[in-house]
């Protein structure tokens, strides 16, 4: 056996040996970052003449540095005209965001300080008495804190009567 193929050998375990450990480091620090979450969610205690009645999300279990797709079904008492709907993020009970535009369009915006981005689908307006229902898809990044974040969300008609409103609580970690 030559020295030149045993050292050839011994070169490209070696190096082998070195890029599966760097591998398994990023995949390991990869599954340390990203944080758990679930997400709960209550109808704000204001009378509205809507009602949020389910809410669901995928993937479940969800974690941050992923889409998490967010289904929310209810019922309206009154027809809703269409509006505006407003958004407002809170981290220790402190508002961080606040975001106003229509429920009636698509509405795709980033988040402060790179902690995420949301779509939201609209709503079909004007949309009649009954069930209703929305998707909204929120990324949410490994920098959101660990603890509980509240969504509010809330839309109002354009007679200015309130149509729904509800908390959603994002629990990171």
């Amino acid at each position: 056996v030559s020295t030149q193929s045993t050292w050839g050998h011994f070169l490209s375990v070696y190096f082998f040996s070195k890029m599966m450990k760097i591998i398994l480091l990023v995949a390991l620090f990869a599954l340390a970052v990203a944080k758990p979450v679930t997400l709960t969610y209550e109808n704000c205690p204001q009378k509205t003449t809507g009602t949020v009645t389910g809410m669901k999300y995928s993937p479940d279990p969800a974690a941050t540095n992923e889409n998490i797709t967010v289904s929310g079904v209810g019922t309206l008492s009154k027809m809703y005209s269409g509006g505006d709907y407003t958004l407002t993020i809170k981290i220790g009970g402190s508002a961080i965001f606040h975001h106003k535009a229509s429920a009636c369009k698509p509405d795709d915006f980033s988040l402060p300080l790179g902690l995420g981005h949301i779509y939201m689908s609209g709503f079909n307006c004007p949309i009649k008495v009954g069930p209703v229902s929305l998707q909204i898809v929120a990324f949410m990044s490994n920098s959101n804190p660990s603890g509980v974040i509240t969504i509010e969300v809330s839309a109002a008609d354009t007679d200015g009567s309130e149509a729904v409103c509800v908390n959603v609580f994002a629990h990171v970690g």
